[in-house]
């Protein structure tokens, strides 16, 4: 079957970012007390559950970004025994989203029961007057949507670091992900607010190349 050139640079213009992000990102990853450059517009990265309505449960428009990129996620989380009619346990997904000429792109964290999530590194042993960490360690999931063809290409990003607390023991406002992105360097960044205080070992830097 003949593709016309049209359709072969198009999907030449995909793989060729895909592979700025497969290559160059996975290359040029930065982990734990990043220096951040100045004048960046820090943002909250939203909480969105599935499965579980009573908190943070997302708008319409939310679930109908988030739920295609994390579907098998959502739904090879364990059932929910306590219920008994076939539903499952929570999913908590964190977002931000950031646009260019040619993309847009998001950025994303999925949570679970046996989910690829790891344990912060408290050690094996709570220590009196020790305060444990909060926070979830989680692949990033990057999403690169071209805007002219509307097709998508992924990749996941190991070790990022996922907190979410809003209630009235822990507030939103002091134990939180936050996300900010550099169109200059073409980098995004993301750091952890825990207890009030930045979690250094949480900072992060992605360059899309």
């Amino acid at each position: 079957m003949k593709v016309s050139n049209k359709k072969s640079a198009i999907a030449a213009g995909l793989v060729a970012t895909a592979l700025c992000i497969a290559a160059g990102a996975a290359g040029a990853q930065e982990r734990g007390n990043i220096k951040f450059p100045n004048g960046l517009n820090w943002k909250l990265m939203p909480l969105v559950t599935f499965n579980y309505p009573e908190y943070h449960d997302g708008t319409p428009e939310q679930k109908k970004l988030l739920e295609p990129i994390w579907k098998e996620s959502i739904e090879s989380t364990p059932l929910n025994f306590n219920r008994n009619d076939g539903s499952r346990l929570g999913s908590f997904i964190l977002y931000q989203t950031h646009e260019d000429k040619e993309n847009k792109y998001i950025f994303t964290m999925f949570s679970a029961a046996e989910s690829k999530c790891e344990d912060p590194p408290n050690g094996p042993f709570i220590q009196k007057g020790y305060v444990p960490h909060m926070y979830s360690i989680c692949p990033m999931r990057v999403i690169v949507e071209n805007k002219s063809s509307g097709k998508r290409k992924q990749k996941d990003f190991p070790n990022y670091c996922h907190l979410f607390v809003d209630d009235k023991n822990k507030p939103l406002a002091q134990n939180h992900t936050e996300f900010a992105f550099d169109d200059k360097t073409r980098s995004a960044y993301f750091r952890v607010v825990q207890y009030g205080k930045r979690a250094p070992e949480c900072d992060r830097a992605l360059h899309l190349g």
